[in-house]
């Protein structure tokens, strides 16, 4: 949810043309795709808990920590992706792996603001889950 706020701030001028009806059923139709992103993450997350447990005791929230930078590099290029296209990332994400060096250059060029943002966002976020992990919340 923090990153549908990140975005929100980037393209001001974008939401700023929204009324504020529109601007909420945008940062909930958001969360399907945030949905969509992490119901594989806590498949596997789950699993690899079930299976660890076995041989030592972990808290499942570290397992959410491991996903936490790969949800980061998702939600920056989607903002990223938006400013240039007009849309979020799609289906065209898997035609794109011959372009992986030239598009982390122009993400770099043209958004290093954002992801200085949001990589201090990352670190925050992850300091959060990991202090949830010390106290061993359920």
């Amino acid at each position: 949810m923090s990153y549908r706020f990140s975005f929100a701030i980037y393209h001001q001028q974008t939401v700023a043309d929204l009324s504020l009806w529109q601007q909420f059923y945008a940062l909930i139709w958001g969360i399907r795709f945030d949905m969509a992103l992490a119901m594989p993450m806590a498949l596997v997350s789950l699993l690899l808990h079930r299976l660890s447990s076995m041989f030592f005791s972990l808290s499942w929230h570290w397992y959410v920590v491991l996903w936490m930078p790969l949800i980061f590099i998702v939600h920056t290029g989607d903002t990223l992706y938006f400013q240039d296209s007009g849309r979020h990332v799609g289906y065209e994400i898997l035609a794109a792996q011959g372009d992986i060096f030239e598009l982390f250059q122009h993400a770099l060029h043209t958004g290093l603001e954002l992801i200085l943002w949001n990589a201090l966002l990352l670190c925050a976020l992850t300091f959060f889950m990991a202090k949830i992990c010390e106290t061993g919340a359920p």
